[in-house]
């Protein structure tokens, strides 16, 4: 199912070999949203089960699971404490020069295709600005970058975008001549 719910989504390619109930539930709820079918009856079904599995520190086992469980969660509008919770683990687990490792301890290495995959799925979001160090994370994908295989690279490169064009002064967009 998780293949079927990554084809041809090249920003969920790192999880096409995986196999977890959480990263399906996360998937199907945030393909469901894309759909705005978020009223299905399935959609509560399958949140209820991704907050049944959150675990005591806030995540779910590992960086990327995390990722996937955190934004289903905040799909239509979603807010609350377990989103509270999840967005602190991943502070936690970020390392001081900002990558993110693969997942807890904290203590194994960075990690760039996790670092990317937080900054694609999350590095917009205003909740994980507040928490984490996201242009930390940035500077050092942007340093790290060979680290990648070509499509972690594409994948890196389109978050670093994503992720810059929230910096981006609005200032900007409405300039006054006179």
């Amino acid at each position: 199912m998780i293949a079927h719910l990554c084809a041809d989504r090249p920003e969920f390619g790192v999880l096409s070999g995986s196999a977890s109930r959480i990263l399906a539930a996360g998937l199907a709820v945030i393909r469901i949203d894309e759909f705005g079918q978020s009223y299905q009856p399935i959609a509560s079904s399958l949140i209820r089960a991704i907050l049944a599995a959150q675990d005591a520190d806030g995540g779910w086992g590992d960086t990327v699971t995390t990722v996937i469980a955190l934004r289903a969660l905040l799909a239509s509008q979603g807010n609350g404490v377990a989103v509270e919770r999840a967005m602190r683990w991943l502070a936690q687990l970020q390392k001081p020069e900002g990558a993110w490792p693969d997942g807890p301890p904290r203590r194994l290495p960075a990690d760039a295709a996790a670092t990317a995959f937080v900054l694609m799925h999350l590095g917009q979001d205003h909740r994980l600005r507040t928490v984490a160090k996201v242009v930390d994370a940035m500077q050092w994908l942007e340093t790290n970058l060979e680290q990648l295989d070509a499509a972690g690279k594409r994948l890196a490169q389109r978050a670093l975008l994503r992720c810059k064009a929230v910096r981006a002064p609005s200032a900007t967009l409405f300039a006054v001549t006179a």
